[in-house]
């Protein structure tokens, strides 16, 4: 039997190393620091001991190449030995991307990926449209999606991109995207789809299995009758997969919660043999 494994899935990291003129200068300003923010998850992500770190998209906010050299360096910082696998989101800029993050050669082409990780196998799709909020998957990508899983893995596989997939007339356009994308994942060995973009966690069925949406490191929404709200929460969460399926736990990084009462390991290990 094999053994679970898990990672972490973290979205919408929004680093830059300056925010002015982004036409988002007074919520940055207002808001904790991305940065900081997302140095805080990945101390804790560290200590999980996670086989990698998922990054679903607009990992910088409009930027360039050295704000992409920026975030190579804070995951380099903080979590060494833990390797990272990103999608693009619609603030990202792919030419960029490739230089300052990957150090290849700018293409605006879609960023496409697929790697194993102790047998788990990860793809990342590309939503993104360069310059619009909102996203699609392209019929010569999902034909790509399709050769990637002809064969199972052997751990199965997980499906990642920015933009989930939605129902029509939300606040957050989703992807544009045709039924055979529900095809593919209901008939292959996917597990699970990871998105971000909304930045707000959620669960839906896509094909079948689950499609997590991630919460923001950057700032949170919420959405209500009068209108969308730019918040100071940020989560991050911890997923695993098994033969018995994909558990994911969201873990609040800020606001820190006040403590209203402490239960000690041992107290806990005591509780639990009761």
């Amino acid at each position: 039997m094999l053994r679970p494994i898990t990672f972490a899935h973290i979205s919408d990291t929004h680093i830059r190393k300056s925010y002015q003129d982004t036409g988002m200068d007074a919520i940055f300003a207002a808001a904790p620091s991305p940065a900081e923010n997302l140095r805080r998850a990945l101390t804790c992500i560290a200590a999980a001991k996670p086989s990698f770190v998922l990054i679903t998209g607009d990992l910088i906010h409009e930027g360039q190449t050295e704000d992409y050299a920026l975030l190579a360096d804070i995951l380099r910082e903080e979590i060494p030995e833990i390797p990272a696998v990103c999608c693009l989101g619609n603030h990202d800029r792919k030419a960029a991307f490739r230089q300052g993050y990957l150090k290849e050669a700018p293409s605006s082409e879609p960023y496409l990926a697929v790697t194993e990780i102790d047998g788990l196998r990860v793809i990342c799709l590309d939503s993104a449209i360069e310059g619009k909020e909102n996203g699609a998957i392209s019929e010569s990508q999902l034909d790509w999606l399709a050769r990637q899983v002809q064969q199972p893995a052997p751990r199965g596989s997980v499906l990642c991109f920015h933009h989930p997939v939605m129902d029509e007339g939300g606040m957050v356009p989703g992807v544009e995207v045709s039924p055979r994308l529900q095809q593919i994942v209901k008939e292959s060995d996917i597990a699970a789809i990871f998105c971000g973009h909304t930045h707000q966690n959620s669960l839906s069925l896509v094909g079948g299995k689950p499609q997590l949406v991630a919460d923001s490191l950057a700032f949170g929404f919420s959405v209500d009758g009068t209108g969308l709200h730019f918040t100071t929460q940020t989560c991050y969460s911890l997923v695993t997969v098994s033969q018995n399926g994909v558990k994911s736990e969201v873990h609040p990084n800020t606001p820190v919660a006040a403590s209203v009462a402490d239960i000690s390991i041992q107290q806990l290990q005591a509780m639990m043999k009761d």
